[in-house]
């Protein structure tokens, strides 16, 4: 049933509205009833009496029924809050995988960036090494090759055995030879059109006035920065005894060389490649005799990492510089 005065659902035969504490009385007894005034801290529009109850002129305590639940709303109710619980409990568990989810996904990438980072990293390192090791190893070789041969097997046409009776040894331009050693080189013959090994001895350089004034008897242009240098060899024919008496130049093929290889050098930008001229007043000669020969060229003042070769780089080729030790 309804309660008239506040309209809320209440238990049946209820002698007090638990709600709004309006009295009610039995159909079947006398009651009389007597306005209470008394203050609900939960319903303040109400005013009751003491709480007292008159039936028949004598009181009676009535104790305030809660309205019960029926046991279908309890199951309701039990329902409505296990569902509850339940989803609360699912959402929770859906928040802790999606964390943890998140969490891992977090870790992989992480851990994945940081591998591929080290990979690059080495990666980079190697090639870095590599380049400073092939730059020292191609620097090293223009400046050093390995030991000169002294191998004197001859080239001439006549000879059948490994037996020479040269005494010179091979040199290159990146590793010549000083002043006062013998090297080999090849001596090519006109007539032949063959190439066969002399020795050759470095004697000495010459530079300043005696360089300039050897340029000048032959009527040579100077270059604005350069200086004149030269040359002095001996050639020694020990081991051309095809020729049978007959004679043969003795001027050598002369270049210059960079300790780099270059046959040209650089300056202001510029490349120049050096012009040797020989100079020899002598005439042809002949198995076992000797020649003196000098070359002179210019270089730009101050240059020092070059070698004057002498021969044919083809076959046999001796390399002199004024800057070894």
């Amino acid at each position: 049933m309804r309660c008239p005065n506040c309209g809320k659902e209440i238990q049946a035969n209820a002698l007090v509205c638990p709600y709004c504490l309006k009295q009610f009385v039995d159909s079947s007894a006398s009651v009389e009833a007597i306005p209470m005034a008394v203050k609900d801290d939960n319903n303040t529009d109400c005013l009751k009496n003491d709480g007292k109850i008159l039936i028949n002129g004598k009181e009676v305590r009535q104790n305030v029924v809660m309205p019960a639940k029926s046991e279908e709303n309890v199951i309701d109710n039990v329902k409505e809050e296990s569902a509850f619980s339940l989803n609360q409990d699912l959402n929770r568990d859906d928040g802790i995988a999606e964390s943890v989810s998140d969490e891992e996904d977090s870790n992989r990438v992480s851990i994945s960036k940081s591998q591929w980072f080290f990979i690059i990293v080495i990666v980079v390192g190697i090639i870095i090494i590599a380049g400073i090791i092939l730059w020292y190893s191609l620097r090293d070789n223009t400046r050093n090759s390995d030991t000169p041969s002294t191998s004197t097997t001859t080239t001439t046409e006549n000879t059948t055995s490994n037996q020479t009776l040269n005494e010179g040894v091979n040199s290159t331009y990146n590793y010549p030879l000083r002043i006062g050693d013998v090297g080999i080189a090849a001596l090519y013959d006109e007539k032949t059109e063959k190439y066969s090994n002399v020795d050759v001895v470095g004697e000495s350089f010459i530079t300043g006035n005696e360089a300039t004034a050897l340029a000048r008897s032959q009527n040579l242009e100077s270059i604005d920065g350069f200086e004149w240098k030269g040359l002095v060899y001996e050639v020694r024919l020990n081991d051309l005894s095809y020729l049978n008496g007959a004679s043969i130049s003795p001027l050598l093929d002369a270049k210059l060389y960079k300790w780099s290889g270059r046959e040209f050098i650089i300056y202001n930008n510029n490349h120049y490649f050096a012009d040797l001229v020989s100079i020899y007043n002598g005439g042809e000669i002949t198995n076992s005799e000797r020649a003196q020969i000098t070359v002179v060229y210019q270089v730009p003042i101050g240059e020092d990492e070059y070698s004057i070769c002498l021969g044919d780089t083809t076959a046999t080729m001796s390399c002199f510089s004024e800057f070894v030790s």
